[in-house]
C-alpha cells in the first residue's frame, strides 16, 4: 500500500502520528472541543515546552490509525521512529507493508519497498512543520500553536490550535502519561484524522550515525529532484 511523502509525514509521525472534529467516527478518540483562543495559556506552553527540555534524541515504536470517509475502520499501520538532534529522524513503517522515511540534515529519502521505488530531495525547512520534529525542535514548532493543558490524574493532554490558517494542521492533542509522551492525535488542514500510539518511547538513547545513513538496494528505480530538476534512474542490479 503505498502513502504519498506529504500524507506520512503530515500524518506524523509521527507521529503521528499524524481529527476531523465534523465527522469523527465511532472508535476514533476525537480531539478535546478548544476553540476559544483566549483560553490558551502562556503557562501552560512553558510547561510544555518543560516537557521536552533535555531531550537530545527519541527512540518509539508505535501504533498508527488513520480515519477516512471511504471507510468505517481506521488503517492501522506499525512502526518505529528515531529522532536525533534538530534535523535527523527515520521512521519506519513495518506493518502491513513496508516504507522508510529519512532525513539526514541535508536530503529527504523515502523507500516503498512494495515499488521497489525510491524518492530523494533536498531536506528542507518545511520538515520543520511537521510532527516528528516536536520531538526535536519543539520551540519552533510549538510556537506556532495556542497551548492549552487538561490535567487528570496521571495524564497531561496538551491541545494545540493553529494560531493561523497557513499551518499544515488546525489541531494536535499531546497526552503524557507519567510525564512520558503516550500518544500524539492529529488534525490535518484536510480534515484527515491521524491517531499514533506509542508502545513504547526512550529518551537519550545513544542512536548511532549510521541510523540516518541509507544504503541503496540494487534494482530498484531511484527518483532524485534537485531544485532544477528531476531525474530518474535504476540501481545497478
Amino acid at each position: 500500500m503505498a502513502v504519498s511523502t506529504q500524507s506520512v509525514v503530515r500524518a506524523l509521525l509521527v507521529m503521528l502520528i499524524f481529527l476531523n472534529l465534523n465527522t469523527v467516527l465511532a472508535d476514533s478518540v476525537p480531539l478535546t472541543p478548544q476553540t476559544d483562543k483566549s483560553l490558551h495559556s502562556a503557562a501552560d506552553k512553558k510547561r510544555l515546552l518543560k516537557r521536552f527540555e533535555n531531550i537530545k534524541t527519541v527512540t518509539a515504536e508505535f501504533v498508527q490509525k488513520l480515519y477516512t470517509d471511504e471507510s468505517n475502520k481506521p488503517q492501522v499501520t506499525e512502526g518505529k521512529l528515531l529522532v536525533s538532534g534538530g534535523d535527523k529522524f527515520r521512521l519506519e513503517y513495518t506493518k502491513p507493508y513496508e516504507q522508510i522515511y529519512l532525513a539526514d540534515g541535508k536530503e529527504f529519502l523515502f523507500y516503498d519497498v512494495d515499488l521497489e521505488q525510491i524518492t530523494i530531495k533536498p531536506q528542507s525547512k518545511e520538515l520543520a512543520d511537521t510532527p516528528a520534529m516536536i520531538l526535536s525542535n519543539p520551540v519552533i514548532f510549538i510556537d506556532k500553536y495556542f497551548v492549552k493543558l487538561n490535567r487528570e490524574a496521571y495524564l497531561e493532554e496538551y491541545i494545540l490550535t493553529a494560531k493561523d490558517d497557513t499551518s499544515a494542521y488546525n489541531k494536535i492533542l499531546l497526552t503524557f502519561k507519567n510525564t512520558r509522551l503516550a500518544s500524539m492525535q492529529i488534525e490535518d488542514s484536510f480534515g484527515q484524522e491521524t491517531e499514533l500510539v506509542f508502545k513504547t518511547i526512550i529518551y537519550n538513547k545513544k542512536v548511532p550515525a549510521s541510523t540516518f545513513k541509507f544504503k541503496l538496494p540494487e534494482g530498484v528505480d531511484v527518483i532524485r529532484s534537485t531544485p532544477q530538476a528531476t531525474k530518474k534512474h535504476k540501481t545497478n542490479p
